[in-house]
Order: C-alpha cells, then sequence, then structure tokens
C-alpha cells in the first residue's frame, strides 16, 4: 500500500508499511426512508428522496461507497 502522506524520514529510510483492514459482512435487510417527511404518504407532483440503508445480522448499518459512477 502505497500513501502520498507516508513521507520517508529525515534520514531517507522508510517508516513501519501501512496496513489496512477490510470487513466483508452480509447484508441481512435494508431500511427505506423518504426524505424530507419521513412519510410513505406521498403526493403527485411532488420530488423526494429516497435513502437506502443496508443492515447486517447484527443490526448493524454497512455502510456502501459511492456507487453512481457505474
Amino acid at each position: 500500500m502505497k500513501d502520498k502522506n507516508n513521507l520517508e524520514d529525515i534520514e531517507g529510510e522508510h517508516p513501519e508499511p501501512l496496513t489496512a483492514y477490510i470487513y466483508v459482512r452480509e447484508p441481512r435487510f435494508i431500511s427505506l426512508t423518504i426524505k424530507p417527511y419521513k412519510n410513505w404518504a406521498l403526493m403527485i407532483g411532488q420530488q423526494y428522496e429516497i435513502s437506502v440503508d443496508v443492515f447486517d445480522s447484527d443490526n448493524q448499518r454497512i455502510l456502501v461507497g459511492d456507487v453512481s459512477n457505474i
């Protein structure tokens, strides 16, 4: 792993190598929320934002990266 912020020390030696942890969780259920009113009674002609949250079996929210470029 390389990081532009991980600079060499004064003597030119490299610091300890960087590490990263990746956790893969199996999704269990999703939660849909309507914004701005969080109400499922919608009106024709209005614009709403629907947000989707994904949760695992421990009810922990799974953070999903930006998939709008796919």
